[in-house]
């Protein structure tokens, strides 16, 4: 992914991460992309304290939400779903907003993942 500047957020659950993504939002066209690993699962927003319904309807919130509990999600998934939502963003003119405390995420955004060498078969 080519590098270009994006806003991130960074920190533990109930910090207030998402509330100040929300009052730059409201000032900035922009998308909110969540980089948090529980939080891509649609039954655990109470647990992690995802935005609510309304706040997602008022500010563009991606990748919250996304998956069914039995459904993984691995960093290098979640990436891949990232670079496109922020190549989306610039492709539009939208501030991407990166809101999180998944470190790996972050990491993974920051400087990409390693690749894993095929095993040969004995």
């Amino acid at each position: 992914m080519e590098k270009r500047d994006i806003l991130v957020i960074f920190g533990p659950t109930a910090s207030g991460k998402s509330k100040l993504a929300t009052q730059i939002a409201s000032k900035h066209k922009s998308a909110i992309i969540n980089f948090d690993s529980l939080q891509v699962y649609k039954d655990l927003k109470i647990l992690t304290d995802r935005p609510d319904d309304e706040i997602c309807k008022k500010f563009d919130h991606r990748l919250y939400g996304m998956l069914k509990g039995n459904e993984s999600c691995s960093a290098a998934i979640w990436l891949e779903k990232a670079e496109h939502e922020i190549n989306n963003c610039f492709d539009n003119k939208l501030l991407p907003i990166v809101v999180g405390g998944t470190g790996l995420y972050l990491k993974a955004l920051m400087d990409g993942l390693s690749e894993i060498p095929s095993i040969k078969k004995i």
